[in-house]
C-alpha cells in the first residue's frame, strides 16, 4: 500500500464521519425544534401553572356534578379539539362547578374500554382525540385535577368496567388484545381478566393523579342482567378495584346502581361489595317520587344496608343520583329529594349532568345552587303539636248565644290508636292524630264525650235560650254622634243622634246651643232606642272660614238619674264662602267611588293628601274628584282653608330603579292614576302654577314623550307619560317629601340569568300576617300547637331564605311584633320593594264543620299583581298537593300598593285537621318557599 495516500485516506474517512456526524446533529435539533414545534401545537401549554399538589379534603356534604364523556354528552364539545379549547372547555366546567355550589366532579375517564387520560393499560378515547389510540400530549384529567384544585373541588373517576366502543377499536385495546373477552359487544363481566383489568385502571388512575376515587358505573345496564351470578361478578370486579387503590386513607370507591333493586326480587348489586366492606359509597337514583312510599322505603332500605357496615373508623355513605333539567326545575323533585334524603341521613347527592344545567336560561342550576346555599333560619319557632289525646276546643265549659245551633270540636289523639265519639269511631283523615267533629247545640247544657284507649273527655257547651233586648240606665258612648270629625257644609245642619233608654228625656248640647232629641225608634221603657235632632248652627259659622266648635254633649234623664255621654268626633261647621277641606291621616287611604264598602276604589291617597268636602254621606265624605272617603280616615282643619297646590319647579330626575317626575308646591293634591302596557295617566287636583311648567323639554329614560293637560275650570291637571317600546314598568306611586311631590315610575328588574343569583338585583319585602299581640285564627290543637301568626313567621323565614340564596335582598315587616296594617306599607315603600307578599292562612267560624274547608286562596288588587298570583296559587298547589280555590281580585288593604306587584297568600284552612298537619311541618315551608320564589323568578323571566 502506497504510504502516501493513507492519511489522506484517513482524513476523507474522518471528513466523511464528521459530515455524517453533523448531519445527524442537525436532524437530531431539526426534529427536536419540530417536536416542540408540534408539542407546542397539540398541547398548546403557553403558559405553566402551578397548584398544590394533594387531594382537596372532602366537604361534609357532597355535592357532586356528573360530566359524561361518552358521545361527548359533556366534555369535550367535539373530538379532536386543540388543547387550548380543551383547556378552555375544562376551565369553564370547573368554574361552574365552583360558581354554582358544587364540591366535587364525577369525570367519565373511561367511557368504553379507553381513557381519557394518559393510559398504559387503555388507549386513548375516540371522543378525546378523534381515533382511539391516538396520541397526545395533554392530559384532560391530569389539567381539571389541577385547576379544580383552586375552588377545593374533588375530582372522582368515573369507570364504565364492561362498555366497549362498537367501532375503531385501538390495536393497544384489551377488547382487542382480547377478543374472548368481548361477549354481545361488551366485555364479559365473569372473565378474570376483565375484572383484573379494572384494579389495573383503578391503579394507575388512583397512583398517578390527585383524585379522590374512583366510581363504577353503568354496572346495572340491563345488558347484563342475563348473565348468571352477575352481582358476584361485579363484586369481584369491586373487589379488584378495592385493592388497586392506593391511598385507601384519602381515595375512595363508589359504585352507582339501581335505587329499586333494593326492594325488589332484582339482584342488589351493591349489596355484596358493601358486606364485603370493598365499597365506600353508593350512588342509586330513587324509583319513586320525592315524598312517596317507594322514596321512603327504598331510603330507609339504603341507609339500614349502609349503616350495617359502617364502624367507628369508616362509615359506608348514601348519595342519591338525580337528573336535571330546565323543564323539571320547578316542579322542584330535587329539591324535595335532597331534603328529605338529609332528613333521613344521606351524605349528599350527584346531580346529573353538566350540559343539562350548562345552559342559556340555567333554570335549574341556579334552582339547585339556591337549595345548596340555603340556610335554615335559626329563629324559625316550633311548630310541633301533641299527639297525646285531648279535646282542645272548648277547653272549658263553653257559653254561647242563642244563634249557635253547631260547633265544631277539635282535638289531638294518637294516631295509632282509635278515638271514638258516642261510640262511633272519629274519622281521622291526617296521619297524626287531629280531628274535628261538627255537633249539633241544643238550648240549655250539652254535654259531648269523646274517648281513646280507656280515657274519656268531655266538653261542655251551653246554648242560651232566645230572649230580647237588655235594658239599659245610660246613653250608648259608641252611639253618640258624631263619632268621627264631623264636616257642617254652609247652609246645612248638624245631625244629632245618639241611643238611650227607652221612656228618657234626651238633649245635646254644642257651641253653647242646645237642642231635645226625638225618640225616633219604638221600644219598652228602659230598652235601647234611637234618638234623634237636627241642630242649626250658622250663628256660630265665621264667613270665610272653619270653626271647631268641639264635641257635642248629650244629656239624658230616665227615671230621676242623669247621665251624660260626649261624642268622640268634634265639629266644624263652614260659614258662607268656606269649603271644608279633609286631609288624609294615615300611610295610605282608600277612597272609594260609591259612599259603601264595597271595593270599588277610585284611588288610593297617601297622608296629608288633601280635598274639598263637597257633600256629607252618612259615614263617607264625597271628595271633589268624585270619590269618597271614610270620616275617621281624615282629619279636618280650622280656619281659612284650601285644597289648592301652586307648584313652582318641574324636573325629572333618575333613581336606582327609574326615575321620577318631581313637582315642588305648597301642599300634597289628590290624585288618580292609570297603568297600561305602554301609557301611564296621572291626573293632580287643584293646582295652580302648572301653566308655567312645559314637560317637552322633559328627559326621560323611559318615555318617549309626558304629555299635560289642564282643565282651567278646575285647576286639574293631566299628566301622560308615553312609555318607551322597551321599558316595562314595575309599577308606579305617587310619595311626598314635604310638600314636594314625586311621581316614581318604577322599571323592571330583570332577571340574571347567567349568575346563580338570578334575584340579585330584587328586592323583597315578606309580610307575616298578624304577629305580636295579634295571634290570627287558632288551628286544630288550639293551645297545643302553633297559631296563625307562627305559621305565617314559619313561612316568612322560609321564603326569606329561599329568595336570598337567589340573590333577592329580603326585609320582614315583623318578626311577631304587633304592627299597623299601614305601618307595613310604609316600611315597603322605604324598602323601593319590587315584590310585597303578605303570608296568611286561613280558618273558618267554629259553628261550620272544617273538614270542608281546605285550599289556597291569593288575592290581589292591582292588575299589575294577577299575573303573579295566578303563577303563586299554580304553584303552591302543584308543589303541595293542595287544591287551588282561586286567585281573587279583592282589596286587602296591604294588596293595594302600585309601586309593585303585592298579594295576599292565604296557603291553607288551619281548621282543617289533614290540611293542618300538611301546613305545620318544616317541610310544608320549603314547599311553600320553592313556590313562591318560583314565581317571583317568573315574574321577572
Amino acid at each position: 500500500m502506497n504510504k502516501r495516500n493513507v492519511r489522506p485516506m484517513k482524513h476523507r474517512s474522518l471528513l466523511a464521519a464528521l459530515q455524517t456526524l453533523l448531519l445527524s446533529l442537525a436532524v437530531i435539533i431539526a426534529t427536536a425544534a419540530t417536536t416542540f414545534a408540534v408539542s407546542r401545537l397539540i398541547s398548546e401549554k403557553l403558559e405553566i401553572k402551578t397548584y398544590p399538589q394533594g387531594i382537596p379534603a372532602a366537604a361534609e356534604e357532597l355535592r357532586a356534578l356528573s360530566v359524561r364523556t361518552k358521545n361527548n354528552i359533556d366534555f369535550p364539545s367535539s373530538p379532536n379539539l386543540p388543547a387550548k379549547e380543551l383547556k378552555e372547555e375544562l376551565d369553564e366546567l370547573a368554574l361552574f362547578a365552583h360558581t354554582y355550589g358544587y364540591n366535587a366532579i364525577f369525570f367519565e375517564a373511561v367511557p368504553e374500554c379507553d381513557a381519557f387520560y394518559h393510559s398504559s393499560v387503555l388507549p386513548s378515547s375516540a371522543y378525546w382525540t378523534g381515533s382511539q389510540g391516538a396520541f397526545t400530549f395533554f392530559d384532560p384529567l391530569n389539567y381539571l385535577t389541577d385547576i379544580t384544585k383552586e375552588y377545593g373541588i374533588q375530582v372522582y373517576a368515573v369507570i364504565d368496567p364492561f362498555s366497549v366502543a362498537e367501532s375503531g377499536l385501538s390495536d393497544k385495546s384489551p377488547a382487542a388484545k382480547n377478543p374472548e373477552w368481548v361477549t354481545d359487544g361488551f366485555l364479559n363481566p365473569e372473565e378474570p381478566g376483565v375484572q383484573k383489568l379494572v384494579g389495573k385502571v383503578v391503579d394507575e388512575l388512583t397512583s398517578n393523579y390527585d383524585i379522590a376515587g374512583v366510581v363504577l358505573s353503568e354496572v346495572d345496564n340491563s345488558t347484563y342482567q342475563t348473565i348468571e351470578h352477575y352481582s358476584e361478578s361485579v363484586a369481584k370486579v369491586a373487589a379488584h378495584a378495592h385493592d388497586a387503590i392506593q391511598h385507601k386513607d384519602v381515595q375512595r370507591l363508589g359504585i352507582v346502581v339501581n335505587s329499586g333493586s333494593i326492594l325488589s326480587a332484582k339482584e342488589n348489586l351493591a349489596e355484596l361489595p358493601v358486606r364485603k366492606g370493598d365499597v365506600d359509597f353508593i350512588v342509586a337514583a330513587s324509583s319513586g317520587e320525592a315524598g312517596s312510599d317507594t322514596f321512603f322505603s327504598e331510603l330507609s332500605a339504603w341507609k339500614e344496608l349502609c349503616a350495617s357496615q359502617s364502624s367507628d373508623t369508616r362509615a359506608i355513605r348514601f348519595y342519591s343520583l338525580h337528573s336535571a333539567d330546565d323543564d323539571q326545575a320547578f316542579s322542584h323533585q330535587i329539591d324535595d329529594s335532597l331534603y328529605l334524603e338529609r332528613e333521613a341521613g344521606a351524605s349528599g347527592a350527584v346531580i346529573s349532568h353538566y350540559t343539562s344545567l350548562d345552559t342559556t336560561e340555567r333554570t335549574a342550576a341556579y334552582s339547585l345552587a339556591a337549595t345548596f346555599a340555603q340556610v335554615r333560619s335559626s329563629a324559625v319557632p316550633d311548630l310541633s303539636y301533641s299527639r297525646t289525646f285531648s279535646i282542645a276546643r272548648p277547653e272549658q265549659a263553653l257559653t254561647v248565644d242563642s244563634s249557635w245551633e253547631t260547633y265544631f270540636i277539635t282535638g289531638t289523639s294518637d294516631p295509632d290508636k282509635p278515638l271514638y265519639y258516642n261510640g262511633t269511631e272519629v274519622e281521622r283523615t291526617g296521619e297524626n292524630g287531629l280531628w274535628g267533629v261538627l255537633v249539633r247545640v241544643s238550648y240549655g247544657t250539652n254535654t259531648y264525650t269523646f274517648e281513646q284507649d280507656g280515657v274519656s273527655n268531655t266538653a261542655t257547651i251551653i246554648r242560651e235560650q232566645p230572649g230580647g233586648a237588655t235594658p239599659i240606665n245610660t246613653i250608648v258612648k259608641s252611639s253618640a254622634y258624631p263619632a268621627n270629625p264631623e264636616a257642617v257644609l254652609y247652609g246645612q245642619s248638624l245631625k244629632l243622634s245618639c241611643t238611650a233608654p227607652s221612656g228618657g228625656t234626651v238633649t245635646a248640647t254644642v257651641a253653647g246651643m242646645t237642642q231635645a232629641l226625638t225618640q225616633v225608634s219604638q221600644a219598652q221603657n228602659g230598652l235601647p232606642a234611637t234618638y234623634q235632632a237636627s241642630l242649626d248652627l250658622s250663628s256660630v259659622a265665621v264667613p270665610g272660614q272653619v270653626k271647631n266648635v268641639g264635641a257635642v254633649t248629650y244629656q239624658l234623664n230616665y227615671a230621676g238619674m242623669n247621665n251624660s255621654q260626649q261624642s268622640s268626633g268634634e265639629v266644624y261647621v263652614a260659614g258662607e264662602g268656606a269649603v271644608p277641606v279633609a286631609k288624609m291621616k294615615t300611610f295610605v287611604v282608600p277612597v272609594n267611588q260609591n259612599a259603601a264598602d264595597d271595593g270599588l276604589y277610585a284611588t288610593i291617597l297617601k297622608q296629608g293628601c288633601a280635598d274639598y268636602i263637597l257633600e256629607n254621606v252618612g259615614s263617607y265624605y264625597r271628595l271633589s274628584f268624585g270619590g269618597y272617603v271614610l270620616k275617621n280616615a281624615v282629619e279636618l282643619s280650622e280656619g281659612v282653608v284650601t285644597a289648592e297646590n301652586t307648584v313652582s319647579v318641574m324636573s325629572m330626575s333618575a333613581a336606582e330603579k327609574g326615575e321620577r317626575l318631581v313637582l315642588s308646591g305648597t301642599s300634597r293634591p289628590a290624585f288618580t292614576g292609570t297603568l297600561t302596557d305602554d301609557t301611564l295617566t296621572v291626573t293632580l287636583y287643584h293646582i295652580a302654577g302648572f301653566e308655567n311648567m312645559n314637560t317637552a323639554r322633559l328627559e326621560s329614560q323611559l318615555c318617549d314623550s309626558i304629555e299635560s293637560s289642564i282643565d282651567e275650570e278646575s285647576g286639574n291637571v293631566t299628566l301622560t307619560f308615553h312609555l318607551k317600546e322597551t321599558t316595562e314598568l314595575n309599577g308606579w306611586d305617587v310619595q311626598f317629601q314635604g310638600n314636594d311631590m314625586m311621581i316614581y315610575l318604577r322599571q323592571k328588574p330583570k332577571l340574571q340569568t347567567d349568575s346563580p343569583k338570578p334575584l340579585s338585583n330584587v328586592s323583597v319585602v315578606i309580610d307575616p300576617g298578624h304577629g305580636g299581640s295579634d295571634p290570627g285564627a287558632a288551628g286544630i290543637p288550639y293551645h297545643e300547637g302553633p297559631w296563625e301568626k307562627t305559621l305565617n313567621l314559619a313561612n316568612a323565614y322560609a321564603l326569606q331564605s329561599r329568595l336570598e340564596a337567589l340573590g333577592a335582598t329580603v326585609t320582614l315587616t315583623q318578626e311577631d311584633e304587633t304592627m299597623t296594617l299601614n305601618d307595613r306599607m310604609e316600611l315597603t315603600q322605604a324598602q323601593d320593594a319590587d315584590v310585597f307578599i303578605s303570608c296568611h292562612h286561613n280558618a273558618l267560624s267554629e259553628t261550620v264543620d272544617g273538614n270542608n274547608a281546605a285550599g289556597i286562596e291569593v288575592f290581589y288588587y292591582n292588575d299589575q299583581s294577577k299575573d303573579f298570583a295566578d303563577q303563586i296559587g299554580a304553584g303552591l298547589s302543584e308543589l303541595t298537593g293542595r287544591k287551588l280555590r282561586f286567585t281573587e281580585q279583592s282589596w286587602y288593604r296591604v294588596t293595594m300598593m302600585t309601586a309593585c306587584p303585592s298579594v295576599l297568600v292565604e296557603s291553607g284552612f288551619l281548621c282543617n285537621p289533614s290540611e293542618y298537619e300538611k301546613i305545620a311541618s318544616d317541610f310544608a315551608m320549603q314547599q311553600y318557599a320553592n313556590a313562591v320564589a318560583d314565581a317571583v323568578i317568573k315574574l321577572f323571566q
